[in-house]
């Protein structure tokens, strides 16, 4: 790892070895510090959609950071050595998470390695969202073993250039696209791989809380599969559908009788 000697400040005299990611991160905290009472209002319309367009880039590169951080912290079994059951629920305890945030970050610091490092430069770059970069590592990490080298990083570099063109439903079927291409003879089972993934990955990051109102109204928030929100819009929409009115009079029905003859009843 590169290090920077920097003069020691105080009376103590000396020099101090300083590595890159504490400089980095000091830096980040210190200039989101200064414009923590910056009003956004005061920013133009054009302005406002550049300064969030900028926001989510730094995201990106902030959570590849994360990722590779906690990919190290994996590598060396730290959340074993701590005495936690996983990596999971030891980020979960020491950093104050929930479980669905902190199994989606090992779940991207799993996902993204040396197999795939011109994705993750695109990530830490802020060219890619974190959801496109765990895709297109998915996507490519996941291809069969006698897909040779080159078709490999063919394969990367083509989604990386049309991540930016599509929506992220779009790319997920562009990537499965790639996967028949690049590897017919597994995309089946490749692509329930990483249907049952994307499934687990959902699961883990489920969170529902509700409440009563005093005002007679009950409030809720949270993530859901998109399976499980199918299921609770249409419950939803059948209790809220106005009941049917009831008829005045029982409605007729038919039965048959011995003689193989329908008569109303």
């Amino acid at each position: 790892m590169a290090t920077a000697t920097v003069e020691r400040s105080g009376g103590g005299g000396g020099t101090s070895s300083v590595e890159p990611y504490d400089v980095c991160l000091r830096t980040m905290s210190a200039a989101l510090a200064a414009v923590v009472d910056t009003p956004a209002w005061s920013l133009t319309d054009e302005a406002l959609v550049d300064r969030i367009s900028a926001a989510l880039a730094v995201s990106a590169g902030v959570d590849e950071l994360l990722a590779r951080l906690v990919g190290s912290a994996l590598e060396r079994e730290l959340a074993r050595l701590a005495g936690a059951s996983s990596p999971t629920a030891w980020l979960s305890a020491a950093h104050g998470l929930s479980r669905g945030a902190a199994a989606g970050i090992v779940a991207r610091a799993r996902a993204v390695n040396d197999t795939v490092e011109t994705t993750r430069r695109a990530w830490a770059a802020g060219q890619l969202s974190t959801d496109q970069a765990v895709l297109i590592a998915e996507t490519v990490t996941g291809l069969a073993g006698t897909v040779d080298l080159v078709a490999r990083q063919q394969a990367e570099v083509y989604l990386i250039e049309q991540a930016p063109r599509f929506s992220f439903p779009e790319l997920r079927h562009l990537a499965n696209h790639v996967i028949e291409v690049v590897d017919p003879d597994g995309a089946d089972i490749r692509l329930a791989e990483l249907l049952a993934a994307e499934e687990a990955r959902a699961l883990q990051e489920t969170t529902f809380s509700a409440r009563k109102g005093f005002d007679g109204i009950g409030r809720f928030s949270g993530k859901l599969p998109n399976l499980a929100l199918d299921m609770l819009t249409t419950a939803l929409d059948a209790l809220a559908a106005p009941a049917a009115p009831r008829p005045t009079h029982p409605a007729p029905h038919w039965t048959r009788p011995s003689t193989g003859r329908a008569r109303p009843m």
